[in-house]
């Protein structure tokens, strides 16, 4: 099985906008970071990818290292969405 899992843009746009959502702390963030852990393991665990934006396919093949990778995508959305709040709440 090859290491290459690359992706479009666009899932990694999705994954850093999501992970945003989570660190700007809206109501939905907590069950946005369940569903998001649950989803993300899942693929690892079954061995699959789903792209569901572009293909609408499932395909075999996934590794640790990609699933850290996009988790990491999750975690800079994360990181930015808890900055803007910390910038937005200084300047008030």
């Amino acid at each position: 099985m090859p290491e290459n899992y690359d992706y479009p843009i666009i899932y990694k746009f999705v994954h850093i906008i999501l992970g945003f959502i989570v660190g700007i702390k809206t109501p939905i963030s907590l069950y946005l970071l369940i569903s998001i852990l649950i989803y993300q393991i899942s693929q690892y665990l079954l061995n699959i990818r789903l792209f569901l934006l572009d293909k609408m396919s499932i395909e075999k093949g996934n590794s640790l290292k990609h699933t850290l990778n996009k988790l990491g995508e999750y975690m800079l959305g994360y990181i930015l969405g808890i900055l803007c709040l910390y910038i937005f709440n200084k300047n008030k």
